[in-house]
């Protein structure tokens, strides 16, 4: 990928999604070999027959990027050129980056194309290298990971998600004298929320909630009843009715949701005040979409 944090984020999602003692089989360019040996050698000795070629126009050693070119010829005999910018990964970065997903054992293999082995050790000749690591989120490794989580600023960063949902029940019970604003829920990272409950939503016990997804990064607003009967009565009701974007919540074990807005990339919290601004006014339209239907 273009940067070093959509690569980190793949392999954090790749982590999220496997069971524990799963096995992760990944190739990826070899940081050792462009430290010991000459790229556009390598290039030139790798050329096609069909006539592609590549090109390095420089190799970043602070960032262990290569960036060249490529050109070939389709079989129109059109010619197409394509700048790049590879990333190398040197072992150590990797068993770092793993370690901190749960993968305790880490292994690093040459790379041969259509003959991958354990037999073949990577070595700085090594244009490829192939990566078997295994998850295995053992008690140990779960109270590591959570120790380093508890170096960094995560109880700042959690206070402030919590501090943005008070201004937001503070500015909304300011606007709305009538309507009653819930306590803060903190959750346990998993969800955070306040709930605003005005008096037509009262009568049907239902309640609009602004949520703190902490897995998503992301706010999200949901119409939510009292109890199942009641959610599943309100759902019969609105289905087929919902304009865009709401959306429609299943039912399904731990779902609390009757419906559902995701509010997108609003999660920017250096202008507090236009955050809170933000949330307050879409909490506003959504109960104005939402009230004809609940009538």
């Amino acid at each position: 990928m273009e940067t070093d944090e959509e690569n980190a984020a793949i392999l954090q999602s790749i982590a999220s999604a496997l069971k524990d003692e799963a096995i992760l089989i990944f190739t990826t360019l070899n940081g050792l070999f462009p430290l010991s040996q000459n790229l556009n050698a390598f290039y030139a000795d790798a050329k096609t027959e069909e006539g592609s070629t590549c090109t390095s126009t420089g190799f970043d050693l602070c960032t262990l990027r290569d960036h060249n070119t490529t050109t070939f010829t389709d079989d129109d005999g059109q010619e197409h050129t394509i700048i790049s910018s590879e990333r190398y990964y040197l072992p150590t970065e990797l068993r770092t980056l793993l370690a901190g997903l749960g993968f305790t054992k880490v292994e690093f293999f040459g790379a041969h194309l259509g003959a991958f082995s354990r037999k073949n050790p990577l070595s700085q000749t090594d244009f490829e290298m192939l990566v078997v690591a295994k998850k295995e989120l053992s008690s140990l490794t779960l109270v590591n990971l959570y120790t380093q989580a508890c170096k960094a600023p995560l109880s700042e960063a959690y206070k402030l998600i919590l501090k943005t949902l008070t201004l937001c029940g503070r500015e909304l019970q300011k606007h709305l004298p009538e309507s009653e604003v819930s306590g803060i829920y903190p959750g346990y990272l998993d969800m955070s929320y306040i709930a605003l409950i005005p008096p037509n939503l009262k009568k049907r016990q239902l309640k609009l909630a602004l949520v703190y997804v902490h897995e998503k990064g992301a706010f999200e607003l949901w119409l939510a009843g009292r109890n199942r009967s009641i959610q599943a009565q309100v759902r019969e009701e609105l289905r087929g009715k919902l304009p865009s974007p709401y959306m429609l919540v299943e039912e399904a074990k731990g779902e609390d949701a009757i419906v559902q807005l995701r509010l997108g990339p609003l999660t920017d919290f250096t202008d507090m005040n236009l955050l809170i601004g933000k949330l307050c006014a879409m909490m506003h339209t959504m109960l104005q979409d939402l009230q004809p239907l609940l009538s």
